[in-house]
């Protein structure tokens, strides 16, 4: 998958080497990662197809995209191109006041951009992971849905003291709106399937049970009591009502 990914951000961002970070997420590139969305691509295989796309400015960017864990009280790290294994040996962080970068953005619902790790005590818990990457910088975006939904935090690293510049913060919002349109559409599409799979069991079941039942005795039980509770013919019933004839 790494390989495929490679390949296919290497031919997004071949038309726009040389350009300034504007260009990186360019008509075309959007475009072509919007493509592969609606194609239904793997979403791990497109978040790092983003965040290579980021990485490829070229001056020491490194980049991170995070989901929420099942139970929603952690977020854990889906795509790291750039950081081999960064995944494996970091894990989850909780979401929280001291849940690093990408924990406590989302705890506080805003942007956070830590510009030293070292010295910032929402790391505390979790410096010492980042420590042997050798980052420094953290700076995290998260991300919702328009009703406020989370879906996870898009994230850039330096292995310097770095704090974000205009151009810094414009790549971010740029990177952080396709992220979070990948993200949704998988979420939708899982929901539908999820949805589909339990109608195909609730057809499966009613279809199951009415197989089982004689439907004419079921009727002709119905019609007995009722017309042994309402003194009327259960049939009469079914009829127009000029039709339906006196109750006995």
């Amino acid at each position: 998958m790494e390989k495929t990914a490679q390949s296919s951000a290497d031919h997004i961002s071949s038309s726009d080497r040389g350009q300034n970070d504007s260009g990186l997420f360019s008509s075309e590139s959007v475009l072509n990662i919007l493509r592969l969305i609606l194609a239904g691509s793997p979403l791990p295989e497109v978040l790092a197809i983003i965040a290579q796309l980021v990485e490829s400015r070229g001056d020491g960017t490194l980049c991170t995209i995070w989901l929420p864990e099942d139970d929603g009280k952690q977020i854990y790290c889906a795509a790291a191109p750039g950081i081999p294994r960064f995944g494996e040996q970091v894990g989850s962080m909780l979401i929280g006041p001291k849940g690093g970068s990408c924990g406590t953005a989302l705890y506080r619902r805003e942007p956070l951009y830590v510009t030293d790790i070292l010295n910032d005590p929402i790391w505390d818990h979790y410096r010492h992971l980042l420590l042997p990457f050798g980052i420094r910088a953290v700076w995290s975006r998260p991300l919702f849905t328009s009703e406020g939904e989370v879906l996870g935090t898009f994230a850039i690293h330096y292995r310097e003291v770095r704090s974000p510049d205009s151009a810094d913060l414009q790549l971010i919002e740029n990177a952080s709106h396709i992220a979070g349109i990948a993200i949704e559409r998988h979420l939708n599409e899982e929901r539908l399937r999820l949805e589909r799979d339990r109608l195909r069991l609730l057809l499966e079941i009613t279809n199951s049970m009415a197989s089982r039942l004689d439907m004419r005795r079921l009727v002709e039980t119905l019609s007995t009591d009722l017309l042994r509770v309402m003194r009327c013919d259960f049939c009469a019933l079914l009829l127009p009502i000029p039709m339906a004839g006196a109750c006995v």
